[in-house]
C-alpha cells in the first residue's frame, strides 16, 4: 500500500522520539498499533461487505437468466411437434412403411 523502507521507519521513528520524549513513546506506539488495528478490521469488513453485496447482484441475475431459460424451455416442451398438422390428419404408419416411403 504505501512505500515506506526501513530507513524511512528508522528516521520517523527517531523524530518521534525527539519530539514525544522517551517517557510518552510507548504509549504512543501502543495507541498507534491500536488505531491501525481498528482501521485493518473496519476496511476488511467493508471489503468482506462488498464482496458478499457483489456475489448477491451476481447470484440473482444468475437467477433470473436461469428462469428466463427454463421458460422458454417449458415454452419449447408445449408446442406441438409437427407444425400445426395435427396428428389425426397423418394416417399412422409403421416404422417399416416410413422408412420404405423415404427412400
Amino acid at each position: 500500500m504505501f512505500d515506506i523502507g526501513f530507513w524511512e521507519l528508522g528516521i520517523i521513528f527517531v523524530i518521534a522520539l525527539i519530539v514525544v520524549g522517551p517517557e510518552k513513546m510507548p504509549g504512543l506506539i501502543k495507541g498507534a498499533g491500536q488505531w491501525i488495528g481498528k482501521i485493518q478490521r473496519t476496511v476488511r469488513s467493508m471489503r468482506y461487505e462488498i464482496e458478499k453485496e457483489a456475489q448477491t447482484a451476481e447470484y440473482r441475475q444468475l437467477n433470473k437468466e436461469f428462469l428466463e431459460e427454463d421458460k422458454q424451455l417449458k415454452d419449447l416442451a408445449r408446442e406441438p411437434l409437427n407444425d400445426g398438422v395435427s396428428s389425426q390428419d397423418q394416417p399412422s404408419q409403421s416404422p417399416d412403411e416410413k422408412l420404405a416411403n423415404d427412400k
